[in-house]
């Protein structure tokens, strides 16, 4: 750990280099070596492992489209709940000394100062506490690629949605977390020109700040808002800068600015003020229509960071594409972001379209060793706005590359309003251009926005959401014309250290075209030559432990058509009894089944073998009798298959094995339809014969009976009697028994059950 001298030092090195920028031509943003990675002294970062609340109220609230006044109504109660939740442990940091600076909802987690090492080491290994990180600093690590050798911008922005709108962002807020925004240019005090429709400051029809289209600026540092480092605006501009000679990737998009940034032009900031820049998009997203979120600068590998979690929970739980940047040191990724649920962007130089020196590429160091970067974009002297002058300035890193994906996520979210933040990820991926095949250099490809907005106005994507009973999910897919098919699946996940994997493979027939079988990241892409109007079998296959019980699943390059009807052929074992909980295979043909449908009993827990396969567990007791079984999807369902089901005989009795005085307990017998149970108790399990009548495996020769009582059992041949054993009842072991007959039809001898035994305490 560096000290408070050193600190400043460091912070004083890097404001020499953000005015040493904007002299030079050129310049890669640089990132310190992990071992030289500083700290904020006496401050921590504390997470816990439980509270009162979860995110999936929010998370609901956004996808439904509740109003800005619903979602702060909703923030409101989760920040009462947060200083109610961690009320013992500001007590307990406070007693230490320290004091709480940051509490948050976006993670179980708060940011204390003043604790000294033994302090916080204490803290670690308090019951309840889930990690306690130091507060560590972070730092910095567009526009002449808008042509069709790069990302193709101009060809997008020319291109027409359903609303009419030209597709250049219009309406969409991209947040700019970084060291501020040229808010106060020169002596105007309006936002640098660069960000004025036509880079005029007299057109003051922008729809933000003074007419320009910075939406709003919050700080997350406690510094302010204003840049004065210069790489926030530098980014802004990338993204959406209107100025003729630097124009951004979606020029009519607009800009909130977060600046995480400390005192003066340091270009550092802490891990604190990352996690409370998520959370200020996160609580902002309707109120100024976040859709998209850049974050240039240094991080973690890891899930489990704090920063990583708070990116996480944010993309996952308010649909917001977060885009960050890969790193600047080549191979070494110990300070590159994990980005599981955004895009990690790598750069390219504009000319020869290979990759840069300095990009960050992989696999990612960590335990996690995943392909890195996800996507490429041009990231080497690129030109774009200058803090306190409307001239441009050239940077390279990939802090430059980064808001060009953030700016090609902002038109898909133009073009097409309702697709999602997952979506979009999938159709930036799937429609890369300059392929390679090692995805640790390029990632998938280079980001090409023409091809991405001309996918989603196509309507060539969809979620399909897959359950933990329905670990398979495959459709049919044809195509009017021969070509090279793209099809990408891509998912999130809830914060944390668990994460889903998918598979996905491409069938014709029998024979497999294409897979992807990746276990270390959250997408799969193929690409495979495919013949006009053969039918081809898209499979997801969910593997390993789920995190969540559903897991919805983005497919670009391909649009959502209807399933074909399903048909039953064949099921087997056609006969079962109630209790057996047998395992029934169907056999026909299945596209995205939503339930198999047992009589009037709908299951959804089943797996589907693949399509022309579904597994499912006979519940128990199942209803007696011959039993319809069907299938359903969206589009209709199946044919009907018989199931005959038979009681059980003889009957089966289930007891507890130990109980307590004075507390009802059920004894549970299932046997046959609308026979009847007659439960039996005794302190004896010797043998009570009398031949011809009854063979009780109780009672000791009939010497110690007590008859309970009767049960008629219902139409799946199951039935229950409540018993409880007195406060006199001496201890020890207990039996119990039922006589399993047809009230209808009683038959000599008398069908017992096995014998039930409980221990008495």
């Amino acid at each position: 750990m560096r000290n408070v001298a050193a600190s400043l030092s460091l912070s004083l090195g890097l404001s020499l280099l953000s005015l040493a920028s904007a002299q030079s031509p050129e310049l890669v943003a640089q990132v310190p070596s992990p071992t030289e990675a500083n700290v904020v002294p006496g401050s921590y970062l504390i997470r816990f492992a439980t509270r009162s609340f979860d995110l999936d109220e929010y998370s609901e609230a956004i996808r439904a489209g509740r109003s800005a006044a619903a979602v702060a109504e909703i923030v409101g109660r989760m920040e009462a709940a947060v200083r109610s939740d961690q009320a013992r442990w500001v007590r307990e940091i406070e007693s230490l000394g320290g004091r709480v600076a940051e509490q948050w909802w976006i993670i179980n987690g708060l940011c204390a100062h003043g604790l000294s090492e033994a302090q916080a080491a204490a803290l670690r290994g308090m019951p309840g506490v889930e990690a306690v990180e130091p507060n560590t600093l972070h730092y910095p690590v567009n526009n002449t690629a808008r042509n069709a050798t790069h990302h193709n911008a101009a060809a997008a922005n020319a291109r027409v949605n359903g609303l009419g709108q030209t597709v250049t962002g219009t309406g969409v807020s991209v947040a700019v977390i970084d060291t501020g925004i040229d808010a106060l240019y020169q002596a105007t005090g309006k936002p640098n020109p660069a960000y004025y429709p036509g880079a005029n400051q007299a057109n003051a029809t922008g729809g933000g700040l003074q007419g320009s289209r910075v939406k709003a600026l919050f700080d997350a540092s406690g510094f302010g808002t204003e840049d004065f480092n210069g790489h926030g605006s530098h980014v802004a501009g990338s993204i959406a800068s209107d100025h003729a000679s630097f124009r951004g990737m979606a020029p009519n998009a607009w800009i909130v600015g977060i600046r995480i940034s400390g005192s003066g032009t340091s270009g550092s900031a802490s891990s604190a003020a990352l996690v409370s820049a998520w959370q200020t998009v996160a609580a902002q997203r309707v109120a100024h229509n976040i859709k998209v979120a850049n974050n240039s600068f240094s991080g973690s590998p890891s899930l489990t960071d704090s920063i990583q979690m708070a990116l996480d929970n944010t993309a996952f739980s308010a649909d917001i594409l977060a885009c960050c940047a890969a790193g600047n040191s080549g191979a070494n990724t110990a300070s590159s972001q994990m980005v599981w649920n955004g895009l990690a962007v790598g750069s390219i130089d504009k000319n020869t379209l290979a990759v840069s020196s300095f990009s960050g590429t992989g696999p990612l160091d960590g335990p996690i060793t995943r392909t890195y970067p996800d996507i490429t974009a041009v990231g080497a002297a690129v030109l774009s706005v200058r803090i306190e002058t409307n001239a441009g300035t050239s940077l390279s890193g990939t802090s430059m590359a980064t808001p060009m994906a953030a700016g090609g996520g902002a038109l898909l979210r133009q073009a097409v309003p309702a697709i999602t933040a997952l979506q979009a990820k999938a159709v930036l991926l799937n429609t890369t251009k300059h392929t390679q095949t090692s995805r640790n250099t390029y990632g998938l490809g280079v980001m090409d926005c023409d091809a991405a907005v001309a996918q989603a106005l196509a309507g060539d994507y969809y979620t399909l959401r897959m359950s933990s009973g329905t670990r398979v999910v495959s459709r049919n897919i044809s195509f009017g014309t021969t070509g090279t098919r793209k099809i990408t699946a891509t998912w999130m996940h809830p914060a944390g250290g668990s994460f889903d994997n998918v598979d996905l493979r491409i069938y014709n027939g029998a024979t497999l075209v294409a897979s992807d079988l990746n276990t270390l990241n959250s997408y799969e892409k193929v690409s495979f030559t495919a013949t006009a109007n053969v039918s081809y079998r898209l499979e997801l296959t969910w593997t390993g432990t789920a995190v969540r019980p559903t897991l919805d699943v983005a497919i670009a390059g391909i649009s959502d058509t209807p399933p074909s009807m399903p048909s039953l052929t064949s099921l087997t074992p056609n006969q079962a009894t109630n209790s057996s909980a047998a395992l029934v295979t169907l056999n026909g043909s299945f596209d995205r089944i939503d339930r198999i449908n047992l009589g009037a009993t709908q299951i959804t827990s089943f797996t589907a073998v693949n399509a022309t396969q579904l597994t499912f567990t006979l519940p128990n007791p199942a209803l007696i009798g011959s039993i319809p079984v069907s299938v359903t999807n969206v589009t209709g369902t199946s044919n009907t298959l018989n199931l005959q089901v038979d009681g059980t005989h003889p009957a089966r009795l289930v007891a507890p094995p130990i109980t307590v005085r004075n507390v009802t307990f059920n004894l549970a017998l299932t046997g046959d339809a609308a026979w009847d149970g007659l439960f039996l108790l005794s302190p004896s399990n010797l043998p009570s014969p009398l031949p011809g009548i009854v063979n009780l495996g109780i009672a000791d020769n009939f010497t110690s009976l007590f008859v309970l009582g009767v049960s008629s059992l219902n139409g799946s041949g199951y039935g229950t009697y409540p018993f409880i054993f007195p406060a006199a009842t001496p201890t020890g072991s207990y039996h119990f028994q039922a006589i399993h007959l047809n009230p209808a039809n009683i038959t000599i001898p008398l069908e017992v059950s096995n014998v039930a035994s409980t221990t008495l305490f």
